[in-house]
């Protein structure tokens, strides 16, 4: 999540959500981005795991695939 714009932009309002930790309201303000960061990626993930773990193994798939194409990672390091 990513942008240069004022505290009430989507990415301010998208990391607020992560903050306060509610999968409802990550779901909707990470839907307004066009691109959700790793790191945030990787924070969402921890969002369903305290709130919705049925939804975890999912996500932490997901941010794993992506980790794999975005760093330079052994299989190993995988």
């Amino acid at each position: 999540m990513r942008s240069m714009t004022a505290s009430g932009s989507p990415y301010a309002v998208a990391r607020r959500a992560l903050r306060f930790g509610s999968p409802e309201l990550v779901r909707m303000h990470a839907a307004e981005l066009a691109r959700v960061d790793l790191e945030d990626a990787l924070w969402v993930c921890l969002v369903f795991l305290e709130s919705e773990p049925a939804a975890f193994d999912r996500a932490a798939a997901k941010w794993l695939g992506r980790l794999c194409v975005e760093r330079p990672l052994g299989l190993c390091d995988a």
